[in-house]
């Protein structure tokens, strides 16, 4: 299986600037969220090609409005 950093780099870098590790940015990736119909950010991106959904709920997270 391809890498998120692979598959979407520009949000993959988005993640792991929003959460300033790798690791911490993959444990969100996984994590379904209410925001994407209680899926996980990766498997939107990997399935629906969702970039901007994903994109969004991060943009969310850097302005504390989540």
């Amino acid at each position: 299986m391809e890498t998120l950093a692979t598959i979407a780099p520009k949000i993959w870098r988005h993640a792991v600037d929003t959460f300033g590790t790798e690791e911490r940015a993959m444990r969100w990736m996984r994590q379904p969220l209410a925001q994407l119909g209680e899926r996980a950010p990766e498997r939107v991106l990997v399935e629906d090609s969702g970039s901007d959904a994903v994109e969004a709920v991060l943009s969310r997270i850097d302005y504390g409005v989540y």
